[in-house]
């Protein structure tokens, strides 16, 4: 199992759920860079953070030292990465983060519990909105409501990579009390308007761009308080 120390944070990543990129990205340094950013820069000791696609928990382990682990859910579809996750987060003492499996989409209706997950060759890969051709397997997941989420969390801090599900998330508002969004978009995968809806509903809680965490698709909107 590769190890690797990023930030500080020690991570083991298991081979079947990654892959070559994943690991060269990580060697380099690259990997998550714009959202270890916003971990680092935007996230205060008794934030409420919700981070919607956990991958192997660097960004989660991040979080749960700048807000404490008491003050993190994490949450993703793969059903082999919640133990990922939990064991980094074991090895960086930061036990305590609420983990949750499933897929989060903008709205759940009362007889939708289940949805259906494309698990590439490697996690980052995988998907809700598209079928990869190299596909390694479907499964059916537990299907969330991110808006049920933002308010059982209380969330004022939210992390979003979720390879192109993040534009079913922004068609009604969002609550005032979250001060940051850190998203990666995945427009080849948005229908016409998506972009414009997610940023709109951002604006209208009174988020802008933040250009000193943001780095190409990863957008960073932040309240300005001071930063």
């Amino acid at each position: 199992m590769p190890d690797f120390d990023l930030k500080g944070i020690r991570l083991s990543v298991p081979r079947h759920v990654s892959g070559p990129k994943v690991f060269e990205a990580m060697r380099s340094g690259r990997y998550e860079q714009a959202e270890a950013r916003c971990a680092e820069r935007r996230i205060a000791a008794g934030d409420k953070v919700l981070e919607i696609g956990a991958g192997v928990g660097f960004v989660t382990a991040l979080c749960a030292k700048a807000a404490g682990a008491e003050n993190v859910t994490a949450v993703d579809a793969h059903p082999d990465l919640l133990a990922v996750v939990e064991a980094n987060l074991a090895q960086n003492e930061l036990e305590g983060v609420r983990l949750i499996h499933g897929a989060v989409a903008g709205e759940v209706q009362g007889g939708d519990k289940t949805i259906t997950f494309n698990i590439g060759p490697a996690f980052w890969g995988s998907s809700l909105v598209e079928t990869p051709a190299n596909a390694k397997r479907q499964v059916e997941v537990p299907l969330l409501d991110i808006h049920a989420l933002l308010e059982e969390t209380a969330a004022t801090v939210v992390i979003m990579d979720v390879e192109g599900a993040e534009a079913s998330m922004f068609s009604q508002p969002w609550p005032a009390r979250v001060h940051t969004v850190c998203i990666e978009l995945h427009p080849a995968r948005f229908t016409e308007g998506d972009t414009k809806r997610i940023f709109d509903r951002l604006s209208e809680i009174g988020l802008s761009y933040d250009p000193h965490v943001s780095n190409r698709d990863v957008v960073c909107l932040t309240r300005n308080r001071g930063f």
